[in-house]
């Protein structure tokens, strides 16, 4: 059990610095604040999408987005097997 908790932390703050890392980017290239409640939710996947940033920057982007939506899948196994 010990070894679960301590494994969804590992992920948790994993999945906290790929958002830093995105938020980043936006900083960088003074993109403004998202107007939505959360940046990774739908609507605000679709404004980051539309943001203009560099194509190296996009394609960073878009590999962060995918990575957080592996984490989010695995956290919920590893939620799964702590709540058993």
């Amino acid at each position: 059990m010990r070894r679960l908790v301590a494994r969804r932390y590992q992920v948790a703050r994993h999945r906290t610095r790929i958002k830093n890392e995105v938020h980043s980017i936006l900083h960088a290239h003074l993109i403004p604040k998202c107007p939505h409640a959360d940046l990774f939710n739908g609507r605000g996947r679709d404004w980051l999408k539309r943001q203009p940033v560099p194509e190296d920057e996009r394609i960073a982007i878009e590999r962060h987005v995918r990575e957080l939506d592996r984490l989010r899948e695995h956290l919920v196994i590893l939620d799964r097997q702590i709540a058993e």
